[in-house]
């Protein structure tokens, strides 16, 4: 143990110090990493929060937790790219790829620890505690700086870490549980509970287990709390500048939110979110732009006008700029890389494609495999993907299941990195599209026709190139069914972690896609992950 600990002052300022490190500690355990290696971190320990402006790091600290400490740790990336793995819109590429742990989830086996799978616990968990951190400042007092002027922004700043852990464990529900049944007990304890700062090793080995319930428990409650100290937006004559772009609102909480009630079969309150994200959002938001606008912007040049909430590689400490650490995981899942578009250029990292039964689905491909008019009048497909004919690169010939026209020709997804500078594009996280297919659906299971229609509508006439495909021919509730709804989403949020979590949402059986005929249940055990051995060890909970 460091010497300063051993010699620490009975001062209230290093009390404050050693809750946040024994916090920190309570990480190691958990990441089972070496104790004195952490200390050596590039980012070590800070001094405590001693005002509202100082305090504006512990929600930095939240969203830098996201990247893992590290680009390639990003629980951002990684889960993306679990949830796209697992799903039926990608195949496999042996050679762009041939990453042994994403081959491992593709084939949905669940039974053996998978490493890449530490990438979506540790920072999950890093993201907890640190939003634990600054959460126990209120848990006396609802002031934690009464000497401070500034009584605005420390409870926006509570928001923020409220809807950090809610995200955190939103994460880690994907990756690690059985799907929630709304008419099951959800009542297997499987993740670790992190609630509150540990106050000694001991309770970080000890933190007890969450079920299902409890977690989904959990999140709706942190999201609630944090829609209530959250404002709607960013007020310069109040709030800290850090805060004009990136950081989550009031609308990024609703958001999670409704996502969260949607997933648990609660439509009626899922509802109540999207009605407020699409109706009241006093024209913040709306899908007046090309589809591109949303995934095309750097630091310097906002957001996209669908966009509720995006990752800004951005502010690193929240006093100036130093920025964040990019996201490196995305490039298994898209063609551009960080650095460049050419097929060339990190081919190692290119792992999954779009799988045929995908684009077949989505009416992209013809029985040659070329490009459709249906696919060329989309913007989405002109502007977000990325088609490799065969035989242009050796690299990409020899893949899974055969492809398309035997030669090897791709689509890729190429919607991530295309910011002017690649490296520092944003992420888009939530997105109005989203809002109102989940709306439509909903709309349309309670028999609301006309809403169902209007809301798919809105999303499909963004999508349409008049250019190449002629007027726009709108849906109608006389002809409008579930399974335009669900390949509407399946194609506007292709390659964005949505597409297993949206089926089992509705309880529908998870195509095979490329790896063959069939499906699998909504609930199936290859579709979530065991938790890591070391873990284990270590948590006296599981013992």
């Amino acid at each position: 143990m460091p010497d300063f600990l051993l010699h620490s002052k009975k001062s209230n300022k290093m009390k404050n110090k050693i809750k946040i490190l024994l916090s920190s500690l309570a990480l190691v355990v958990l990441a089972g990493c070496n104790g004195e290696e952490f200390f050596e971190l590039e980012h070590p320990i800070q001094d405590p929060w001693q005002s509202a402006v100082e305090f504006e790091k512990a929600a930095i600290g939240v969203y830098y937790a996201m990247t893992g400490n590290g680009g390639n740790g990003s629980l951002i990336g990684n889960q993306r790219v679990v949830a796209n793995a697992i799903s039926d819109e990608a195949v496999f590429v042996n050679e762009a790829g041939g990453d042994s742990d994403v081959f491992a989830m593709y084939e949905r086996n669940s039974a053996d620890e998978i490493g890449l799978m530490t990438n979506v616990f540790n920072p999950a968990y890093f993201i907890i505690g640190t939003s634990n951190a600054g959460l126990e400042l209120f848990m006396d007092t609802e002031d934690p700086f009464p000497g401070d002027p500034d009584k605005a922004n420390p409870q926006r700043i509570r928001g923020e870490l409220y809807f950090g852990r809610a995200y955190a464990y939103w994460s880690l529900a994907k990756a690690y549980l059985p799907p929630y049944n709304p008419g099951g007990a959800n009542s297997e304890q499987i993740l670790p509970k992190r609630i509150e700062v540990p106050k000694s090793i001991a309770d970080a080995n000890n933190s007890g287990l969450l079920s299902t319930a409890e977690v989904y428990d959990l999140i709706v409650d942190d999201l609630k709390k944090a829609k209530q100290y959250l404002p709607e937006s960013f007020d310069p004559n109040i709030h800290h500048p850090s805060y004009a772009e990136g950081r989550a609102t009031r609308f990024a909480a609703a958001a999670l939110l409704a996502r969260v009630y949607f997933q648990m079969g609660k439509d009626n309150e899922a509802l109540n979110e999207l009605n407020y994200l699409i109706d009241q959002n006093n024209g913040a938001f709306d899908l007046t732009e090309e589809p591109q606008e949303a995934w095309n912007k750097i630091t310097t040049s906002g957001r996209g006008k669908e966009t509720i909430w995006f990752y800004q590689l951005a502010d690193g400490d929240g006093l100036t700029n130093n920025g964040w650490k990019d996201i490196r995981r995305l490039e298994m899942i898209n063609f551009a890389g960080r650095q460049d578009d050419s097929e060339s250029s990190n081919s190692s990292d290119r792992t999954l494609a779009m799988s045929e039964s995908f684009l077949q689905k989505a009416g992209w491909i013809d029985g040659n495999g070329n490009a459709t008019p249906a696919a060329l009048s989309d913007k989405r497909y002109t502007q977000l993907f990325k088609r490799v004919a065969g035989g242009t690169d050796p690299r990409f010939n020899d893949i899974n299941s055969g492809y398309l026209d035997g030669t090897g020709t791709l689509v890729w997804n190429n919607r991530y990195y295309l910011g002017e500078n690649r490296d520092q594009t944003s992420v888009p996280m939530f997105r109005m599209a989203e809002m109102y297919l989940t709306r439509a659906i909903i709309r349309f299971n309670n028999n609301d026709l006309s809403g169902a229609a209007a809301d798919l509508n809105m999303v499909r006439v963004r999508a349409w190139d008049e250019s190449a495909g002629g007027p726009y021919v709108p849906v109608t509730a006389a002809n409008i069914t579930a399974e335009m709804i669900h390949n509407e989403r399946m194609i506007e949020l292709a390659f964005e972690g949505d597409r297993v979590y949206y089926l089992q949402a509705l309880q529908q059986p998870i195509p095979n896609g490329d790896r063959g005929a069939g499906t699998i249940s909504w609930d199936d055990d290859g579709l979530y992950f065991p938790i890591r051995e070391r873990e284990k060890e270590v948590n006296q909970s599981y013992q």
